[in-house]
């Protein structure tokens, strides 16, 4: 598993009766140096569940994806795939998720299966690949890994923070960019601090 270092945020906006989400991200690089394809974002709230994809993630620096739905969302998981290309990277496919800090955390190092005990890493990439090419039963089944199977532990709330993973072991690869008033209020609490100080 690699966690990204990099930055990553999510933000929730009314528009009109929908709501934009947006997740963005800041990578400091993929471990086969590839963009992030093929990405599924899951989202529930208020009894209401949207599986919105295919959306692609730059390899490294900062990039976003954006949908509209029909509810706001309370609990996320998105998950994609970082395709290996020959002499490129460790020439091995990856998953990868934005899960939240603790679940991410407490994968760090560990293997795709060890993490989701019913779920093997290679069946995920071809039920995400499956369910991406219009098959049903697999868009079912990452609805039910998401609401009530492996999946549920792993997922975050699109307004707190969250990270970047990659698996076959999980890697970090990236964190969650808090929101602008987030960041106004830790400045605002600094400033504070310091002004403190010097009295």
């Amino acid at each position: 598993m690699a966690l990204f270092s990099g930055l990553a945020c999510a933000a929730v906006i009314q528009n009109g009766s929908d709501f934009d989400v947006t997740y963005t991200v800041d990578l400091v690089g993929t471990l086969n140096g590839n963009p992030v394809t093929s990405i599924v974002v899951l989202e529930a709230g208020g009894g209401q569940f949207s599986q919105d994809f295919p959306f692609t993630l730059n390899a490294s620096g900062v990039s976003s994806i954006t949908h509209t739905i029909s509810f706001v969302p309370t609990s996320a998981l998105v998950i994609g795939l970082n395709l290996p290309s020959p002499g490129i990277g460790d020439e091995k496919p990856h998953l990868f998720m934005l899960v939240n800090d603790t679940f991410a955390a407490s994968a760090n190092g560990t293997k795709f299966s060890d993490v989701f005990a019913n779920t093997r890493h290679n069946d995920m990439i071809l039920r995400l690949q499956a369910a991406l090419a219009g098959d049903t039963t697999q868009q079912q089944w990452l609805r039910d890994f998401f609401l009530t199977g492996d999946g549920t532990a792993a997922a975050f709330s699109p307004t707190g923070s969250f990270t970047a993973i990659e698996f076959s072991a999980g890697t970090p690869v990236g964190v969650s960019v808090p929101e602008p008033s987030t960041m106004m209020l830790v400045g605002a609490a600094g400033l504070a601090l310091l002004a403190r100080r010097r009295r």
